[in-house]
C-alpha cells in the first residue's frame, strides 16, 4: 500500500467514525447515510482479495 493509499484510507476511516459517532443533533442519521451510501457502493464494487499462491 502506498503512502497516498494509506492516507486516503485513514482519512476515510476518520470520516466514517465521526459520522457514526456524531450526535443526532449534529448530523441526522439520514444526512450521514447520504454521505456514506456512495462510499459504500464504491467499496462494494471493489474486487475481492487475491488468493496467495
Amino acid at each position: 500500500m502506498t503512502v497516498l493509499e494509506r492516507t486516503v484510507a485513514k482519512a476515510l476511516t476518520e470520516i466514517v467514525i465521526q459520522l457514526d459517532l456524531s450526535d443526532d443533533d449534529a448530523i441526522t442519521p439520514e444526512a450521514s447515510m447520504a454521505v456514506l451510501n456512495p462510499v459504500i457502493a464504491l467499496f462494494q464494487d471493489l474486487p475481492g482479495p487475491k488468493s496467495a499462491r
